[in-house]
């Protein structure tokens, strides 16, 4: 069995390992920097990454959601996300990834699918497991038979609410 090693590759072979090793390296500082919050300094450690190996969906994924913890281009950070879990759709972390996004945007409706779709993929993931308690569940419409949007489900529900009956 022959082992490779950088003397016996190729210039362009040598040159490809070391970008991901330097990706690779730029993408842990990335992190590193995230859970200590210093989001502007993770965002440019992203960038770099990305700039080594743009196709990396992890990269792309943490970038996104630097963005939006942030606070700005959140349209950016969504479409981030979204590309990296296209990427790689059976990646429980990029979906956990995508629904912080979304939630940080608003969009709770498209975070409830991607939250449901990624708790099928990895039941046991803690993440998930939090967001799901911290976003809450919804209740069944009061009348089954009528769609959840129908005005009269939607007037039931709020007259039972506010008497606590619900």
């Amino acid at each position: 069995m022959k082992t490779t090693t950088l003397k016996t590759m190729t210039k362009k072979e040598a040159r490809s390992f070391l970008e991901e090793k330097e990706s690779w390296r730029l993408y842990a500082a990335g992190i590193s920097l995230l859970k200590k919050n210093n989001l502007s300094e993770a965002i440019l450690a992203f960038e770099e990454a990305l700039e080594h190996d743009p196709d990396d969906p992890h990269c792309r994924s943490y970038l996104g959601l630097a963005m939006s913890m942030e606070g700005r281009k959140g349209r950016e950070a969504v479409e981030l996300c979204e590309a990296a879990a296209k990427a790689d759709p059976y990646n429980s972390e990029l979906l956990h990834n995508l629904v912080k996004v979304y939630m940080a945007c608003n969009k709770r409706r498209k975070a409830h699918g991607v939250l449901s779709r990624a708790r099928r993929i990895d039941a046991r993931h803690t993440g998930l497991m939090d967001t799901m308690k911290t976003m809450g569940s919804r209740r069944p419409p009061v009348l089954g038979f009528l769609p959840r949007g129908h005005a009269l489900n939607r007037t039931l529900g709020k007259v039972l609410s506010s008497f606590r009956l619900r």
